[in-house]
């Protein structure tokens, strides 16, 4: 483990300065179309959800091409220096180079966040138990990036003007970019098709999912990645569902309101809210690597715990969305603490479990299924519930199956294991 720390620590320092750059930039987006383009605000909040769409549905071109042709590093790398120009020429705040700016945006953070995910599990062997503390450590990276974004680059936008705002983004993504391409060859990647530690003894060949778990493995744990695999997308699609719904409750909710809010006796400005739910993150994250160390509870379990986190968090938000937020902050604080609960699960256990249990040559297209398939459904829940004028109903139906789900996991988990021949 000692031996990985370092490139552990350099891609969660990345996968930080990343989010840095986009949920900075993103924090400060919808204002910069109400503010600065003078776009109404229901059609502001509608631009917005399309940019977000657009670099979720982008995911799976991405890690197809990543997987097939550039290979995880030069889609980092790629990535970034796309990111890195689009980021500049936001500066420029001519309507025309905005836009080719954000198209750019959306392109290269669909290469760099899903292959750096990728390149943090590949650190590691299959076999490896400490494969799900290199994605605790890089995900604290993730969520101190992200925080500090919205901060920083929220109250520099605030108090000097969104361009400069950008200007810092397009910095913090020019850092990325050169410290990557300096770094990228002394990034070890051992992970590959074999499990030999596991399953004794075997037959080595050439399967279409996995060498380790194709048929023709001499074994008595036979893993079905058939079965499990579809079953683990699915949970984390459910999963993410029940987080866009209640972070769009959120951040409905914050966009209607224009005064800063008190909390704990200091008052909070719209960025500093916006950064709410990364700072919640931080003590869930502690809590977390307490649970590793002293491990018990099996990963099917965990999975089984963000589904119920996301349904239960969502609910409430959505029943307190009217309430105005400075009457209402103390009881947000539960909701956005159990959604990022889940998020942790989602975005440590159960994607390390499935880069473990995916072929090494299609981890980043199945990674980049899952954030795909998730935006395809929540635009198609959308779009129905406004075609059929059914309200929420369809997200209710959604949430329903989240819990359902969880139960069902919880009741079967131990022939999951089984299914997955005791991988957990």
């Amino acid at each position: 483990m000692n031996s990985k720390m370092p490139n552990i620590i350099m891609l969660s320092f990345l996968e930080g300065l990343e989010r840095f750059c986009y949920y900075g930039f993103r924090s400060i987006l919808i204002f910069y179309f109400i503010d600065v383009l003078e776009i109404p605000r229901e059609n502001a909040f509608e631009h917005f959800s399309t940019f977000i769409l657009l670099i979720s549905l982008l995911y799976l071109p991405a890690g197809l091409i990543s997987d097939f042709f550039l290979q995880q590093k030069r889609g980092v790398l790629l990535g970034g220096v796309l990111a890195t120009l689009g980021y500049g020429l936001l500066i420029t705040e001519q309507l025309q180079l905005f836009i080719e700016g954000i198209i750019l945006i959306i392109i290269g953070t669909s290469f760099t966040r899903l292959n750096l995910i990728v390149l943090i599990g590949r650190l590691f062997k299959k076999t490896d138990k400490q494969r799900d503390f290199g994605f605790l450590v890089s995900y604290v990276g993730i969520n101190l990036g992200a925080f500090f974004g919205i901060l920083y680059v929220g109250l520099i936008s605030e108090t000097y003007g969104h361009k400069y705002g950008f200007m810092v983004t397009a910095i913090a993504a020019l850092v990325f970019t050169i410290v990557f391409y300096f770094y990228k060859n002394k990034l070890n990647l051992i992970e590959e098709n074999r499990i030999d530690d596991f399953q004794k003894p075997r037959t080595k060949i050439e399967g279409v999912l996995d060498a380790e778990f194709a048929v023709g493995v001499v074994s008595e744990k036979k893993i079905y990645p058939k079965i499990i695999i579809p079953i683990v997308v699915m949970c984390g699609v459910l999963f993410g569902l029940t987080y866009d719904f209640g972070t769009e409750n959120f951040l409905s909710k914050l966009g209607d309101y224009d005064e800063d809010v008190a909390l704990f006796g200091y008052d909070l400005s719209k960025s500093l809210l916006q950064a709410l739910g990364s700072f919640i993150s931080i003590p869930i994250y502690f809590i977390m690597l307490i649970w590793y160390f002293n491990r018990s509870n099996s990963t099917w379990s965990l999975i089984s715990l963000a589904l119920f986190c996301g349904s239960i968090g969502t609910t409430i938000l959505f029943f307190i969305r009217e309430i105005p937020l400075s009457e209402d902050i103390y009881y947000t604080l539960l909701p956005l603490m159990l959604l990022e609960i889940g998020a942790l699960i989602r975005g440590t256990i159960e994607i390390s479990y499935i880069t473990r249990l995916s072929n090494v040559r299609y981890s980043s297209s199945i990674v980049g299924g899952i954030f795909f398939v998730t935006a395809l459904v929540y635009r198609a829940i959308e779009y129905f519930q406004e075609l059929m004028e059914s309200g929420t109903i369809f997200s209710w139906i959604f949430l329903g199956m989240a819990i359902i789900s969880g139960v069902l996991i919880l009741i079967f988990r131990k022939r999951l294991i089984v299914l997955s021949g005791g991988l957990d």
